[in-house]
């Protein structure tokens, strides 16, 4: 699958094909390095700034295609931040809209399937704590991946990681604002010359 880190096979002596599935087992599961950076480093390192809003929804649109795919085939990755998406882009010689996204980290991830048992996933705490993630009848909604695509927009245009603070969902906090306003009047003026 495009846009997905991809799994290397198991060798016959593994011992992951010696064990049951069960949560008493640890799996080891070995996956390709992607190239480029994750998307942290992308713009923490290589574009620092953050993007302008046409840039940061051409990215997300190249990275709600590839989660669209991933929901397609019955999984929900639960744990989108710029640690688990890779970048690949050289902005000299492509828009951003053809830049190469790869998801990584399916740890969080949940499958969905005909049997009671959901596969086991990891409890770790994710980058941003989307509110549904903590009701019981939604734990493994697909609207968990979409509140973090839109905590991911928001860090890209602000460059300020999403948090609930002091009560206040992220784009209610001090600053966000006044950093979204001017980044969305810069765009418009662009787009009216």
């Amino acid at each position: 699958m495009k846009g997905v880190v991809q799994l290397i096979e198991l060798e016959s002596g593994s011992d992951n094909n010696n064990q049951q599935l069960s949560s008493k087992n640890n799996f080891s599961l070995i996956t390709e390095r992607p190239l480029g950076y994750s998307l942290e480093e992308f713009i923490n390192r290589i574009h620092r700034g953050g993007f302008g809003v046409l840039e940061a929804i051409q990215l997300v649109q190249n990275l709600i295609t590839i989660i669209k795919c991933v929901h397609s085939r019955g999984v929900l990755h639960q744990n989108l931040e710029p640690k688990t998406i890779m970048i690949e882009w050289d902005s000299k010689q492509i828009s951003i809209d053809k830049a190469e996204l790869v998801l990584i980290n399916f740890s969080h991830a949940y499958i969905k399937s005909n049997k009671s048992d959901p596969m086991i996933q990891s409890t770790g705490k994710c980058w941003y704590n989307a509110p549904q993630a903590n009701v019981e009848s939604l734990k493994y909604s697909s609207t968990i991946d979409a509140t973090s695509i839109c905590a991911i927009v928001l860090w890209l245009l602000t460059n300020i990681e999403p948090l609930h603070d002091h009560g206040n969902l992220p784009h209610q906090r001090e600053n966000v604002m006044d950093i979204l306003d001017s980044k969305i009047t810069k765009a418009t003026r662009i787009a009216s010359m």
